[in-house]
């Protein structure tokens, strides 16, 4: 079975990085910085996560983002 759980990082999303579970078979799914990620990411079987964002920034550059999210699931799976 190579089933993965998909995670795609939106600004809009609901549910917090912090609550999302890395340490199942995961992929992560980034979106451009001006375009975001298609609708075809939008599905069910794909669960929207996001960075929480302070102040009036509404968004982090697409590797900052990526580095949080990896560390994140590094963090999980690893214990750190």
């Amino acid at each position: 079975d190579h089933q993965f759980h998909i995670f795609a990082a939106r600004v809009d999303a609901s549910i917090p990085y912090t609550q999302a579970n890395f340490a199942q078979r995961a992929a992560i799914v980034l979106g451009s910085e001006a375009a975001g990620l298609s609708s075809i990411w939008d599905g069910e079987d794909v669960e929207a996560i996001r960075l929480p964002m302070h102040g009036v920034a509404d968004s982090l550059n697409v590797s900052a983002t990526a580095s949080v999210l990896f560390y994140e699931a590094l963090r999980q799976r690893s214990s750190l």
